[in-house]
């Protein structure tokens, strides 16, 4: 990886990565032999000492493949000059292309980002005002993310704002009880554990090595007394949860966070409404996906699109919740929720 000023493209000036960052800098990446994929997107993370981590990102790549040696270039919104700063690059096949990389922990399908830089300018801006250093958990919940990407899990987890926006939410409904279905590196459930002192946040990972890395992350926080990790199926323990609040051994939730897998969006869904108490919030993530929630045809072959018109369609026919969807972009992406309340 290397950095170099704007509009100096010739290998002779091709500068190590720890250096000063210039205003409208580039990013270049170098791809050497041995990764071959037809079309990717890059993730290239900047890591600003105190000032925590940027993101670019460049979309459907289409890589020269007559060379060994392939670069391309992320231009960006001009940068505060830094003294020191650490790159680190992951790539995401968006075709059937593999890529034996630890780096696709964690996504179970590949994907594609949507970026505008307007939407980056203002969460770049907003951000740092609304979530200071002096915020509680500040650093735990920044260590959840900088750590979970160091340790190989693919870069989707919520985007910061969203993260705060699950913490705000909890704490309009007053919650004391959380449940998460996809913990991935806890970054989402240590913001909404975070809400309140009295918080506490039951969370589902299917994956073993992902929830040691979760476990890790919350350690790091101090919060394993408040956060509970288990590891199986949401189809497996959800129903064993809604058992528990209906014998009396756990109470109900008060708000629940669905981001796991979207074909099975539905079943979630009802299995968290089961476990929740009346004027419970259920929100579902990723439904719009960058406006495939409207491709009937994409539906008939993508499980995902399918799982969140589905769930729509169903939470849609049920009179005991009132539910609404609403489209986010953000630094991440395209893309949008669904929150719905119990009657």
């Amino acid at each position: 990886i290397s950095v170099i000023p704007e509009n100096k493209y010739n290998r002779s000036d091709y500068q190590p990565a720890r250096r000063q960052y210039r205003q409208d800098s580039a990013v270049q990446i170098l791809l050497r032999e041995g990764i071959c994929v037809s079309s990717f997107f890059a993730l290239v993370q900047i890591k600003q000492p105190q000032q925590g981590i940027r993101r670019l990102v460049v979309s459907n790549f289409l890589p020269n493949k007559g060379s060994g040696l392939r670069a391309f270039e992320i231009h960006s919104r001009p940068f505060q000059p830094i003294s020191r700063a650490s790159i680190s690059l992951s790539i995401h096949p968006t075709s059937d292309d593999q890529l034996s990389s630890s780096s696709n922990m964690g996504s179970a399908k590949s994907y594609e980002v949507e970026q505008d830089p307007r939407w980056t300018a203002c969460d770049e801006f907003q951000f740092p005002h609304l979530n200071p250093p002096s915020r509680p958990y500040y650093k735990s919940i920044q260590h959840a993310l900088d750590n979970s990407l160091a340790k190989g899990l693919a870069d989707i987890s919520v985007a910061p704002s969203q993260g705060k926006f699950l913490s705000v939410q909890c704490q309009i409904l007053g919650a004391k009880n959380v449940l998460e279905v996809g913990t991935l590196g806890a970054y989402s459930t240590i913001w909404m554990a975070s809400s309140s002192p009295e918080v506490r946040v039951v969370t589902i990972e299917i994956d073993p090595r992902i929830a040691e890395i979760a476990r890790g992350n919350i350690r790091y926080a101090g919060l394993e007394d408040r956060i509970e990790l288990l590891v199986g199926a949401a189809a497996d323990l959800l129903p064993q949860l809604v058992d528990d609040v209906k014998q009396g051994r756990r109470p109900p939730f008060d708000f629940s966070f669905i981001d796991a897998d979207k074909d099975n969006a539905l079943h979630y869904f009802n299995w968290c409404k089961a476990a929740s108490r009346k004027r419970g919030v259920i929100y579902i993530d990723n439904v719009i996906r960058k406006g495939q929630l409207a491709d009937k045809e994409m539906a008939k072959t993508d499980g995902r699109v399918k799982g969140v018109r589905t769930a729509i369609e169903g939470i849609g026919k049920d009179d005991s919740v009132d539910a609404v969807v609403l489209q986010t972009v953000d630094v991440k992406n395209y893309d949008g929720f669904l929150l719905a309340i119990i009657k």
